[in-house]
């Protein structure tokens, strides 16, 4: 591995000045470097240091967070999209992959779901078509400028024909490894099942963050929700690890939601993080409604603005 390409290549990607990229390295390896260094680095004028080239070896491959629980209704497309987003405007390089038949993450970014499936040219075909494209084939970058692995209603048909599928769990897993080099970030949006793509999603991913609204419901589904967790860390990648639970659709002046939000971390917080509520709020259906995601739409000071917190707190936890 050429390390100083390497490190010019991340830092592109990601549209960093050599100082910002410095202070990165500095964080996570806890040295002192300075743009003057990167500089050296980049031009092969100086050795990079091993612990660096350890830091570049993982920076180079895309952590994969799949958003899932299998309780509907809980804001988990919502976050998902909002957060792949918020990556992406804190200078990362996002695949936003929409796992879900119901293809609500691809029509949230403003693609047309039923097309792109009579075109072949979704998740579907990539993972369960005897011609199957590469992922790079499929994947769409937005007007907005986040690249996306689309859905289509076809996508259902796999729940009905893993069975006899062979590697049906995996696949998703070996075909992001093509990919995992060329972005920081993966984030999986998954139905609200325990399906074949939810556990595609699980094997895939190297974290799990599972949105939580602040019902009693909401809360006893994510009891049920975590077992299935461990399994697949048993059976299925013993890599995948709890990101973490977040709060979704709270409203603060409800004492219930209050409550909950109490309970919430009391009975989580010590074994995961459970992340900043994020605040049930009209103008995020008026931006679906509007063909936009919602956080690209409203001021950082508005209450959706917590999501990009949300976002800089995991890249703090998986950095």
């Amino acid at each position: 591995m050429n390390y100083s390409e390497c490190i010019g290549r991340i830092r592109k990607r990601r549209g960093w000045t050599q100082k910002r990229l410095a202070g990165q390295i500095s964080r996570q390896t806890d040295r002192k470097y300075n743009d003057t260094s990167i500089s050296r680095w980049e031009k092969a004028s100086e050795p990079v240091p091993d612990v660096v080239q350890r830091w570049v070896e993982g920076a180079l491959r895309a952590r994969v967070i799949t958003f899932a629980n299998q309780k509907g209704g809980v804001a988990k497309t919502t976050s998902a999209v909002n957060i792949a987003y918020a990556l992406m405007k804190a200078g990362y390089k996002i695949l936003l992959v929409d796992g879900d038949p119901q293809s609500n993450a691809t029509m949230a970014v403003g693609l047309d779901h039923v097309d792109l499936d009579e075109k072949r040219l979704t998740i579907h075909d990539a993972l369960f078509e005897d011609r199957r494209p590469p992922l790079a084939d499929v994947i769409v970058t937005t007007a907005d400028g986040l690249d996306v692995l689309p859905a289509g209603p076809r996508l259902s048909r796999a729940e009905k024909s893993s069975a006899v599928l062979p590697g049906a769990p995996m696949r998703l897993k070996l075909a992001l490894e093509g990919v995992r080099t060329d972005y920081d970030y993966i984030v999986i949006d998954c139905p609200p099942n325990l399906g074949i793509m939810t556990t595609s999603a699980l094997a895939a991913a190297t974290h799990v963050l599972i949105p939580c609204s602040t019902g009693r419901f909401d809360l006893y589904g994510v009891a049920m929700f975590l077992p299935e967790v461990a399994e697949a860390q048993q059976w299925l990648n013993n890599e995948l690890k709890v990101l973490g639970l977040l709060p979704t659709r709270v409203n603060a002046q409800h004492q219930v939601d209050q409550a909950l939000l109490r309970e919430m971390k009391e009975e989580y917080g010590e074994q995961m993080e459970v992340f900043a509520p994020v605040p049930a709020v009209t103008d995020m259906q008026k931006a679906w409604y509007n063909g936009k995601i919602p956080l690209s739409v409203v001021r950082r000071d508005h209450p959706l603005g917590v999501y990009h917190d949300i976002a800089a707190r995991i890249i703090e936890l998986t950095e």
